[in-house]
Order: structure tokens, then C-alpha cells, then sequence
């Protein structure tokens, strides 16, 4: 089969690796993608097809069925455009949408994934690894970072003495609260010796400068 492929710039493009033990047809799998991730569900339904659903449907963009070798697994390369609107920006909805359900449905890898430049606007690293390490003042040596979690029993002057001997000892980072969403890491620069002990945020503030 000739490998077909429409780029459309405007989506978020994904490409999978599906392999089978027996042939398929690498169209209905790669239309099943598409619309089972996005508004449709694998088996239709009274609800499938509308058309004010259509802007937040997957498109089939590429299909490459390769050569089969005796012995192996057939080999399908399908790629799927997802509209970028349909994670409305959350890491999370994007990971559901490009590998959730279908991560269950047999040998299928998801290979490469390209954004929209519009999607990328305002995203990925705040700061880049020159920044961080400005931030923690430590343009060479890997760097560290601890987690704290408050829920084992710890007192608050506990973990604070816990934080004051890590940010002494060259710790970089330090998180809090690494069982809940709400968790952020924070910056540790030259920390002073007199680290408040007994403060309920167990001293996660930014560190003084000595």
C-alpha cells in the first residue's frame, strides 16, 4: 500500500506505530483513533456523527502500511490530527486525548506529536535550564531537589530542620506537599543559618541570602 499524508499545521498531529498478528484495515483503525479520542466512541451510537460536533472531531491525516516481513507482526503508521481547542491548554487533556483509551487497545505506540505554533504560544519551560540555574545560583554542578510530605507525621519543626540541613547541604529545589496537585517547587539560594524552625509552611519560602 502507497503511504498517504496531509499535513494540517493547524492541529496537533500525532503518529502511531500499531502492530497486529493479522492484517487489518489501517483505515477504519486509523478513522476509529480519530473519532473513539475524540467525539465519537468505538462503537457508533445515536449521537455519533453530529454535525456541531465536527470542530473537535480527529481527522485520519496519514496512512503507511508497511511491508510485511513473514514471521513478524504487520505494521501500520497512522496519523491523526487532533484540534488543539479540545485540551483548552491542560497537559492533562492532551495526554488523554492523544494516548488514553486507545493505550489499552492492543499493540499501538504513540511515536511523534507536533503542535500548532499558535499552541505552543506561552508554553513549555517558564525559565529554560540558564535561567534555573541563575535562579538557584549553580552554573555547573547536576542539580538536586528534595520532596516533603507533610501527611507521614513529620512536625512542622521537623521537616523546617529537614529543609534548613538539605538547603545547607546544596540542595537545589525543594516541594511540598508531593500528594497533592497543589505542590510547587521553590527556589533555594544561599539559605540563612537562622531558617525559622516553627513556621507551619516549614520554611518553604524562598531562602535568604546570606
Amino acid at each position: 500500500m502507497t503511504a498517504t499524508y496531509t499535513p494540517r499545521p493547524d492541529l496537533i498531529q500525532a503518529t502511531y506505530r500499531v502492530q497486529s498478528d493479522k492484517l487489518i484495515d489501517p483505515e477504519k483503525k486509523a478513522k476509529s483513533i480519530a473519532l473513539g479520542q475524540t467525539t465519537d466512541t468505538w462503537t457508533p451510537n445515536e449521537l455519533s456523527g453530529l454535525k456541531k460536533l465536527e470542530k473537535h472531531r480527529g481527522l485520519v491525516l496519514g496512512i503507511d502500511e508497511r511491508t510485511h516481513v513473514p514471521g513478524k507482526p504487520y505494521e501500520y503508521y497512522l496519523t491523526i490530527g487532533f484540534p488543539a481547542a479540545n485540551t483548552e491548554g491542560d497537559i492533562p487533556s492532551l495526554l488523554t486525548m492523544i494516548f488514553g483509551k486507545i493505550s489499552l487497545d492492543g499493540k499501538i505506540r504513540l511515536e511523534s506529536v507536533s503542535f500548532p505554533d499558535e499552541y505552543l504560544e506561552k508554553k513549555g519551560p517558564q525559565h529554560g535550564v540558564a535561567g534555573i540555574r541563575a535562579k538557584v545560583a549553580e552554573p555547573l554542578r547536576p542539580l538536586a531537589m528534595a520532596i516533603f510530605k507533610p501527611c507521614v507525621g513529620l512536625t512542622p519543626a521537623e521537616l523546617g530542620k529537614m529543609f534548613y540541613e538539605l538547603a545547607m547541604g546544596g540542595m537545589h529545589l525543594a516541594r511540598r506537599k508531593a500528594s497533592t496537585a497543589s505542590g510547587r517547587a521553590r527556589w533555594v539560594r544561599r539559605p540563612s543559618r537562622e531558617v525559622p524552625m516553627e513556621r507551619s509552611s516549614c520554611s518553604f519560602a524562598r531562602g535568604h541570602q546570606r
